[in-house]
C-alpha cells in the first residue's frame, strides 16, 4: 500500500510540475521551493551514504515541520511537495529501525520520491 501511495504521488508531482529555467516552476511558491530542495539535498547526502537514516529522518522533520506551518490552499503543487516530504520522513523513519535487507527497498521508495520531488520543482531541468 506504501509503494502505490509513493508512486501515485511521484506520478501526480511529475503531471503537475516541471520548470524549463532558474525561475520557479509555476504553481509553486518560494517557500516549498526552498524546502523542497532542502530536502533533496538531505535526501542526496543519504543516499550517497554520507548521512544515516536517522539523521536524515531528523533533517527532513525539521524541514517538515517548518513547510507544514505555510498555507498550501492556493497551489495544488504546493500540497504535493508537503505530501512527499511526508512521505520521504516516513520512509526515512522506517529505514532508520530496519533491517539491512529492508533497506534496500525502502531506499528504491526514497528515490522515488525525491525525483518526483526534484521534478516538482524543477531541479531536473
Amino acid at each position: 500500500m506504501k509503494k502505490i501511495i509513493a508512486i501515485l504521488m511521484v506520478c501526480a508531482l511529475g503531471l503537475f510540475g516541471c520548470s524549463s529555467s532558474n525561475k520557479l516552476p509555476e504553481g509553486v511558491s518560494q517557500a516549498f521551493y526552498d524546502n523542497g530542495k532542502a530536502v533533496v539535498e538531505v535526501m542526496d547526502k543519504y543516499l550517497d551514504k554520507d548521512l544515516d537514516a536517522k539523521k536524515a529522518a531528523d533533517e527532513v522533520q525539521t524541514i517538515l515541520d517548518k513547510v507544514s506551518k505555510e498555507d498550501v490552499k492556493d497551489s495544488i503543487d504546493n500540497e504535493a511537495i508537503v505530501n512527499v516530504i511526508a512521505k520521504i520522513q516516513s520512509i526515512l523513519a522506517e529505514a532508520s529501525e530496519a533491517d539491512k535487507a529492508d533497506v534496500e527497498t525502502l531506499n528504491t521508495d526514497l528515490e522515488i520520491a525525491t525525483n518526483g520531488l526534484r521534478t516538482t520543482i524543477g531541479l531536473n531541468d
